[in-house]
């Protein structure tokens, strides 16, 4: 007896290979989802750390803002002082010339005197009233 087999096996790998070749391409494309999901989902937990350390930051920040104002008024009340000093300073600069000159003729002047009065005179006016130039020329 002569068998014969009906069975064509060439078409049925032809669709083995397809069937090989669409599971090979889901699982690619499933293997992608999934290292695409793990990805989103560790960027997710990192955006919520920052978010919770910046609201962390941001509650430091406000409890040192009244440190900062602080720190902000005394400096402007130092810049004023200063300006204030600076301006005393000045005066004194330009007043220490007229203090100088009293001080060197109270100085000169006997201890039983008193001076009542004290004029200035230019060095013309002085020329006039013919004292003598040793006393006031360089």
């Amino acid at each position: 007896m002569i068998k014969i087999n009906l069975f064509d096996y060439r078409e049925e790998l032809k669709r083995t290979a397809i069937q090989k070749r669409v599971l090979k391409s889901l699982s690619i494309v499933a293997t992608v989802l999934v290292v695409i999901l793990l990805s989103w989902l560790v960027d997710k937990s990192r955006i919520s750390t920052i978010d919770m350390e910046v609201r962390g930051l941001e509650q430091q920040v406000s409890a040192l803002q009244g440190t900062v104002n602080l720190v902000k008024s005394m400096q402007r009340k130092q810049r004023r002082v200063g300006t204030i000093l600076t301006g005393i300073e000045d005066l004194r600069n330009d007043q220490l010339p007229a203090t100088q000159i009293l001080f060197d003729v109270n100085r000169g002047v006997p201890e039983a005197i008193w001076l009542t009065n004290i004029m200035q005179k230019s060095a013309a006016d002085l020329k006039k009233m013919k004292v003598p130039s040793i006393l006031f020329d360089d």
